[in-house]
């Protein structure tokens, strides 16, 4: 790859590493490849963002009970910055296309997954706002989706409930 890459997020399942990061060869793009041999050898960089805006910050999942992949980060190819994130169920091989996860008229950034709490599929993080004070929000492909931050100790719902992005 051309360009400077930086930003990895690390998953593993039980044979396998997988390697994100943003690559700055001409705009930023988010890319993956996976390793498996004793991890000698990587496979060769996905583009899995592809995006028209820069996309940064990426972070990754694995579910271990499905064999899916959850990648996501921040990018500003709406106009805005927001959460966008692809699956994968093969392994890497191919991507969903991006999904617009915050959909925030203030801005999201530096995303997160966390532990996986649910039994399996994805739980995210973000930060929203243009400017202090900031929220956490919460999203996860049950559909829960939460300000953390706005009353501490509890969950407050804050959209609609969501896709399953599975």
């Amino acid at each position: 790859l051309s360009g400077n890459s930086s930003n990895p997020s690390l998953a593993v399942s039980a044979t396998k590493l997988y390697a994100a990061w943003q690559n700055d060869g001409g705009n930023d793009d988010i890319y993956f490849a996976s390793a498996t041999n004793g991890l000698t050898a990587f496979s060769a960089p996905v583009n899995v963002s592809n995006m028209t805006g820069d996309s940064v910050r990426p972070t990754m999942a694995y579910d271990a009970t499905n064999g899916v992949i959850y990648l996501a980060w921040q990018d500003s190819n709406s106009g805005n910055q927001e959460i966008w994130m692809a699956v994968s169920n093969n392994d890497g091989t191919s991507w969903t296309s991006p999904i617009n996860v915050s959909a925030a008229a203030t801005g999201a950034y530096w995303p997160d997954f966390a532990a996986l709490i649910s039994s399996s599929g994805w739980d995210l993080l973000w930060t929203e706002g243009s400017a202090a004070p900031y929220t956490i929000k919460f999203k996860n492909s049950t559909g829960v989706v939460a300000a953390v931050s706005d009353s501490p100790g509890t969950f407050t719902p804050d959209y609609d409930t969501v896709t399953d992005y599975t």
